[in-house]
């Protein structure tokens, strides 16, 4: 005897498989490797497959180190609160502080 299923069983599969799919994206991303590549293969293969790609490959150290080196070129961490802040900013966005001081014991160091 055929049974029909109901359609909406393949819609919350498919949003749960690409809910899946988008974790391991963010999790790729984290690691410092390209979040797009592992979407497409936890869409095509496996969330599964691409989870444990992810963790036998480990973070990819020499991205995370070049992403952070581009960052310092154009950021500085405050001496208060410890954030990222634009090089050229005179205050903290985050916890408004003042960078006056920093920038003249550069200047006398």
């Amino acid at each position: 005897m055929y049974q029909e299923t109901d359609p909406t069983y393949y819609l919350v599969a498919g949003a749960i498989w690409l809910l899946f799919c988008g974790l391991a994206a963010i999790l790729a991303e984290r690691f410092g490797r390209s979040g797009m590549i592992y979407f497409f293969v936890a869409a095509l293969l496996s969330p599964i497959t691409a989870f444990v790609a992810l963790l036998a490959k480990g973070p990819d150290t020499n991205g995370l180190i070049t992403k952070l080196v581009k960052i310092e070129r154009t950021h500085k961490v405050c001496g208060n609160c410890f954030e990222l802040v634009d090089k050229r900013a005179v205050k903290c966005k985050h916890c408004h502080s003042v960078f006056l001081e920093q920038e003249q014991q550069e200047k006398a160091a």
